[in-house]
């Protein structure tokens, strides 16, 4: 009888553990068992040609690649289908009410309409919204656009050149968007734009935009309302075009060559690999969704944007050689201090600087959470160096996948740490600074935010009224429809979230005890931060983070964390 119940309590603790997931864990010189694993995973998941309408080398091929794509797709439509449903049922009520009741659940935020034709909110769209094309002018680099003494100083108290002198002076240079092919009917600027650092109030203010592409002209906030209005909406488009390009190209593409290269490296098991897949979850989906309905001859790009699909991949990937490519120059404090917007020693601190204010915050939460993780795995850096998948990845990145800029080695806990914490700002902050929810939100609401112009720009101030030049409304429903249907509604305080990213139930079954309470650490300093966000209001001033509208795209409850549309 003793027998039998010893019996059957050790069947009962085998099949326990059995059913017990498997615990993330480092390779071990004595299991040949997970290399020839590795092996395997490398000769049936190679590097090939890029077969969608994004074409750019390389993409996943082999039977496990083809695989990991279908896959990532297929599960990808799954968690968007009620997003599109959503989408579809608010569109068909648009022409009675746009107001966006379940795609856009809390409408917009405080002072986003409101005071849409402000130039303050207008200038602080650049330090919030469109974060990727400001940068400080140098005191000694040439400057294309000028504006006349007289007119600078009436806007500025000073002449363009002294503010350039002393740092104030900032720009916006989108020129290159000439040298793309418009859409028959449709109009955009090519503008160059400048902002500067009021010497007495140190507000930051537009100065003066020069739209190019067919306009002469240079316009300033002396203008009239209608022509300075008019020269306004065409940066806004200018830098919602960019923003969707630069980041198909710095997030995406990065991404992809990411998750190529760990997936022939690592382990399924490998803690790091499995911290990557947590973040960039159906990384290869979004090529194949792309190429479906957006950049597809006759798609989105083409119906909504000045722009058609082929101009809109041939500019991200101009964006890609000149800006994105590089790995450790893009780090979020070195991208932003190479651009003057930060640590500038040759003019004035930004008054306010609400995306880097908002991004510090998440990404001081995920680095604190990679190195605890990180901390939780290698005891040392020595424990680094002897990780034989580990060493491969940073090989095969640098080398076989050909990231830019990637490090070619990896020696220590920090580096790992740099690198991860990096692969989380792309994915996790930057992502979602200029796509996912940006867009509803900010970046695409009209009126001032039009996708394209329906008139050739003007070739002589006086406009009378600025309805011809926008889109009707079919065109605006259609445009509503478009950006609502990247507004991640759904993800709002479940595990996708960046407040519990790191709580999802399968990746919190595979890591160990220290991992564990470090992910405890990190939503309980996300918890905070978003209680912090959705008390935001314009304050007495009118302002909040010193803009006239309430920015709030990095509410950890409602930004996502994970790789979303």
């Amino acid at each position: 009888m003793l027998l039998n119940f010893a019996l059957l309590f050790n069947v009962a603790g085998a099949l326990s553990a059995a059913s017990q997931p498997r615990l993330f864990s480092l390779p071990s010189s004595t299991d040949s068992g997970r290399a020839a694993e590795v092996e395997k995973t490398r000769q049936g998941f190679q590097y090939g040609t890029d077969d969608t309408l994004i074409r750019v080398n390389p993409w996943p091929a082999g039977p496990l690649g083809k695989n990991a794509i279908k896959a990532q797709y297929s599960a990808f439509e799954k968690s968007e289908a009620s997003i599109y449903k959503h989408v579809d049922e608010d569109t068909a009520q648009a022409q009675a009410s746009l107001n966006g009741q379940k795609s856009v659940p809390d409408g917009l935020a405080a002072g986003v309409l409101r005071n849409a034709k402000s130039d303050l909110s207008f200038s602080m769209e650049r330090l919030s919204v469109h974060p990727e094309s400001l940068r400080r002018v140098k005191p000694d680099e040439r400057v294309a656009l000028r504006v006349d003494d007289k007119i600078a100083r009436k806007i500025t108290t000073k002449t363009q050149r002294s503010l350039q002198k002393e740092g104030r002076l900032f720009i916006v240079d989108h020129s290159t968007l000439a040298n793309l092919t418009l859409t028959k009917g449709r109009y955009a600027g090519a503008c160059e734009a400048l902002f500067f650092i009021h010497p007495v109030s140190q507000d930051f203010l537009p100065l003066a935009i020069r739209p190019n592409n067919g306009s002469p002209l240079v316009y300033t906030p002396l203008d009239e309302e209608n022509d300075w209005t008019l020269a306004k909406i065409l940066l806004n488009m200018n830098d919602v075009w960019h923003n969707q390009w630069y980041h198909l190209s710095a997030v995406h593409v990065t991404s992809d060559l990411v998750y190529m290269s760990a997936t022939r490296s690592f382990s399924d098991m490998h803690p790091v690999w499995g911290l990557m897949r947590r973040v960039a979850v159906n990384s290869f989906a979004y090529r194949v969704g792309a190429s479906e309905t957006l950049v597809n001859p006759g798609g989105e790009i083409e119906k909504n944007f000045a722009w058609n699909g082929d101009q809109a991949i041939d500019y991200s990937k101009q964006l890609w050689k000149s800006e994105s490519a590089p790995w450790q120059a893009n780090y979020l404090e070195t991208k932003l201090t190479r651009r003057g917007l930060i640590n500038c020693d040759y003019g004035p601190k930004l008054k306010s600087f609400p995306y880097y204010e908002d991004a510090s915050v998440i990404f001081g939460a995920l680095r604190t959470f990679i190195t605890a993780y990180v901390d939780a795995y290698y005891s040392s850096d020595d424990a680094i160096t002897a990780d034989k998948e580990l060493v491969a990845w940073f090989h095969e990145a640098a080398r076989a996948a050909d990231i830019v800029d990637f490090p070619a080695s990896i020696s220590s806990k920090r580096g790992l740490v740099d690198v991860l914490s990096h692969h989380a700002y792309l994915i996790s902050i930057l992502h979602g600074s200029l796509n996912s929810n940006s867009l509803v939100h900010y970046s695409a609401v009209l009126p001032m935010h039009p996708f394209s112009l329906y008139r050739p720009l003007p070739k002589e101030k006086g406009v009378s009224s600025l309805v011809p030049f926008l889109p009707d409304l079919e065109a605006s429903i259609q445009q509503i429809a478009l950006v609502a249907s990247f507004n991640q509604a759904p993800i709002a305080d479940t595990s996708d979230s960046l407040r519990f990213l790191f709580n999802d139930t399968e990746f919190h079954s595979h890591i160990n005890n220290k991992a564990r309470i470090a992910a405890k650490v990190y939503s309980a300093t996300l918890s905070k931060f978003s209680t912090e966000v959705k008390g935001r209001k314009l304050g007495p001033d009118g302002c909040s983070q010193g803009m006239p509208f309430v920015w709030n795209v990095f509410d950890p409850s409602t930004a996502p964390g994970i790789m979303a549309a």
